[in-house]
């Protein structure tokens, strides 16, 4: 019976014991034969594109997906079958999970996550901001402010060290995340290929 630790960050879910790391990957589904997600489905997005769908975590409700081939599946589906893959890879009878989350996700969200998780029989602990959770100690005579990169935001929390660590204020910067950062150093690869070689690996999925 252990007390384990998950982060929601969809670049990379983490899961950790208190001796090492059981889980990180990230928020990515591939519906193709069957559905997957995970290391598997990321390893897929650039060969089969239509075929993936990366923002269920950050918009995490019930309403029907707009991606034709998704239609029939909700995000919240998505976000169950990877916490349904990630409990069955790392958990132990009679453990349970603390969860840090991130800014973005709002009480609707939460409420939501709570629920699949109870209808995983997933017991969650309890739910901390993950810019907290990533506090070690007091910074004294500063003002702490934590970045956290998800696939398609930046979050940027100040805290307050009034005794103990305290969200303060966060803000979300749209269209400033990891994805973001894959497609400029992919461009930057890709022209030096160009330069060097006179091959685009862009040209095709697969060599991409």
């Amino acid at each position: 019976m252990s007390l384990l630790a998950a982060h929601i960050n969809d670049a990379g879910i983490s899961v950790l014991s208190a001796e090492r790391l059981l889980y990180r990957e990230p928020g990515f589904a591939l519906l193709d034969d069957e559905l997957t997600t995970g290391s598997k489905s990321f390893e897929n997005a650039r060969i089969k594109p239509r075929r993936i769908h990366n923002r269920f975590w950050s918009e995490l409700t019930t309403d029907a997906l707009p991606d034709r081939l998704f239609q029939h599946l909700s995000a919240a589906d998505l976000v169950s079958r990877q916490l349904e893959q990630i409990w069955n890879t790392v958990a132990a009878s009679g453990d349970r999970l603390v969860v840090a989350v991130p800014a973005y996700m709002t009480g609707d969200n939460l409420g939501l996550f709570l629920g699949i998780a109870n209808e995983l029989d997933v017991p969650v602990a309890g739910l901390v901001d993950a810019a907290v959770a990533a506090t070690r100690r007091e910074y004294q005579g500063a003002v702490p402010v934590h970045v956290d990169l998800s696939l398609h935001v930046a979050t940027l929390s100040r805290l307050r060290q009034n005794g103990q660590a305290q969200l303060d204020r966060s803000v979300v910067i749209e269209t400033s995340g990891m994805l973001s950062l894959y497609d400029a150093w992919i461009r930057v690869i890709s022209d030096a290929f160009v330069k060097q070689s006179r091959f685009d690996p862009l040209h095709t999925a697969e060599t991409e």
